[in-house]
C-alpha cells in the first residue's frame, strides 16, 4: 500500500488536493498481479487542517502534533511556542522537523514515553509523562508531555501533545 497527498489538475484547469492509495495485488505465488488506484478529494480536510494549523500558532502552549501510521509515530507540526521552548525559531523548522521526537528524549526517559506511545497505540485517548528533552543548545529540559488523541481510525492516529516546561 503506498498512500500519497497531492495536488491534482483538473479538467478545468484547476488543482484540488487528493489523495492517492495504491493497492498491490499479488497472485498466489506472491507475484505482484495488479495495482488497484483509489483517489479521494481532500480539499475540504486540508483546509480545515490549516485553519487549525494556523489557529495552534497563536496558542500560547507548546504544542506538537504527531501522526502514527503503520505502527510508527512522526511528528508532523510544532508551534511557534514549541520551537520556543527547544530553543528554535520558525527558521528551524525543516532541521527539527527531521529529527525523530524520541531521539530527543533523554535515554533514561524513553521507556516512560515509549510505553505513554503503546498506550495511545492500544486506544488510550489521553496519557501523560514527564521526562527530559534535548533542546538546541544540546541541554536536556524536564518537561510534562500530555497526549490527547484528535483522530483515531485503522490507518492514522493524530495525536496533539502539549508540552510544558518544568523547570
Amino acid at each position: 500500500r503506498i498512500e500519497v497527498t497531492i495536488r491534482l489538475k483538473m479538467i478545468d484547469g484547476t488543482y484540488r488536493w487528493s489523495r492517492v492509495i495504491a493497492l498491490l495485488m499479488y497472485d498466489l505465488k506472491g507475484r505482484p498481479e495488479r495495482t488497484t488506484v483509489i483517489i479521494i478529494d481532500v480539499e475540504q480536510e486540508l483546509s480545515d487542517y490549516s485553519g487549525q494549523l494556523h489557529f495552534l500558532n497563536m496558542i500560547p502552549t507548546a504544542i506538537g502534533i504527531h501522526e502514527i501510521r503503520n505502527g510508527i509515530s512522526r511528528r508532523v507540526f510544532v508551534n511557534n511556542e514549541l520551537f520556543r521552548l527547544l530553543g528554535y525559531d520558525a527558521r528551524d523548522s525543516v532541521e527539527l522537523r527531521n529529527v525523530r521526537f524520541m531521539d530527543t528524549v533523554y535515554s533514561e526517559d524513553r521507556k516512560a514515553v515509549a510505553d505513554m506511545v503503546e498506550a495511545v497505540k492500544s486506544g488510550v485517548d489521553f496519557a501523560s509523562t514527564v521526562c527530559r528533552i534535548k533542546i538546541k543548545s544540546g541541554e536536556h529540559k524536564k518537561i510534562r508531555l500530555n497526549t490527547s488523541v484528535a483522530k483515531r481510525n485503522k490507518e492514522l492516529i493524530r495525536v496533539y501533545m502539549t508540552y510544558t516546561d518544568l523547570e
